[in-house]
């Protein structure tokens, strides 16, 4: 079975502008149901209005992560909302997606981070010739229902986005599960095959389905995508990639940026970041390239990152992933042979 496999990391910072529009139609859903008071105590629980910010349609990622989580928590049947309710995404960015011709280039645009959309997780794609596997990989520490609540609202959120952009019904071939659904989801999402027990969150499409052409209305000329102001975090986190294996310490971070070692702390914590949290962000995804693109052995790895033990990168790479090394990559070479479901 011939394929290829992809890694691509995320930015995971507090404090990255990201699309509100799927956020927001349930805000405005929970004060339909609910009344006012109910969110203003989401915005409480933010510390911030949500719904006030939303209405300039991009809004930091932390605010959407803790949103989500609440909403979860308090309201589990609004984070899984029918495709009737599907969020405005196509619209805020139609000027965007008029460059695309089939999903298939919108997909890769969504994993490649060439489109002011939140990304939760890193990801994998697993492209075989009748289908593509696009794995969800915890680099962010995250628990597992967080990342659950995350990924579920994705799919919701793209499998209703698809059916506008191809204006016929989109069933993703398989969606895998690390553990048992909540039911409001389940009832809301369309596929005939959902896996649980699964090492990853993943969903699995056509090849067939992505490489039709776009039919839904998009009502705007096609754009050059405008660089939308890079957040401080993203800058820490560039000169942090410019500067592996080796990382600099906090102190010559703020040198570099021309800042004392406060006035970095304090940026970092308005975006809900920490530098040693960036450090291990940046050291795991630049393991996770090697092992997942590269193939690099363990030991190879080890000593290319400076550890002195290779047991200790082993101890590094399970506390950033959840895995030891070998583990994730016989499940990472599992789900590649996998067949599509479908």
């Amino acid at each position: 079975m011939a394929f290829q496999v992809g890694y691509q990391s995320t930015l995971r910072v507090g404090d990255q502008p990201c699309s509100a529009s799927g956020v927001q139609r349930i805000i405005a859903h929970l004060e339909q149901q609910e009344g006012s008071q109910a969110v203003a105590k989401l915005n409480q629980h933010l510390g911030v209005a949500f719904s006030a910010a939303a209405q300039r349609h991009f809004v930091p990622m932390w605010q959407i992560e803790t949103a989500l989580n609440y909403l979860q928590q308090h309201y589990p049947s609004l984070v899984a909302l029918p495709s009737k309710l599907s969020p405005d995404w196509v619209d805020d960015l139609a000027s965007l997606l008029a460059h695309f011709d089939n999903l298939e280039q919108v997909i890769s645009a969504l994993v490649q981070q060439q489109l002011p959309v939140a990304q939760f997780a890193d990801t994998v794609v697993i492209s075989h010739d009748d289908f593509v596997r696009i794995l969800w990989i915890n680099s962010g520490r995250s628990s597992v229902d967080s990342l659950q609540v995350q990924f579920q609202h994705s799919i919701n959120m793209m499998c209703s986005v698809a059916e506008r952009l191809l204006g016929e019904p989109f069933l993703p071939l398989e969606i895998a599960l690390i553990q048992p659904p909540d039911q409001h989801w389940l009832g809301s999402i369309r596929c005939d095959n959902i896996r649980t027990g699964a090492p990853f969150y993943s969903w699995t499409l056509s090849r067939q389905q992505l490489r039709q052409p776009l039919n839904g209305m998009i009502d705007a000329p096609p754009l050059t995508l405008q660089q939308i102001e890079e957040s401080f975090a993203e800058q820490v986190i560039n000169a942090l990639r410019s500067s592996l294996p080796a990382l600099p310490s906090m102190e010559q971070m703020a040198s570099h940026l021309e800042l004392s070692d406060r006035t970095l702390r304090r940026k970092l914590a308005n975006g809900k970041s920490r530098y040693q949290n960036l450090v291990y962000q940046v050291r795991c995804q630049y393991a996770l390239q090697q092992l997942v693109t590269q193939r690099l052995d363990v030991a190879t790895l080890a000593e290319q990152m400076g550890f002195n033990d290779v047991s200790h990168f082993r101890q590094s790479f399970k506390h950033w992933t959840g895995f030891a090394p070998g583990d994730f990559m016989r499940a990472l070479d599992k789900e590649c042979c996998l067949p599509s479901a479908g």
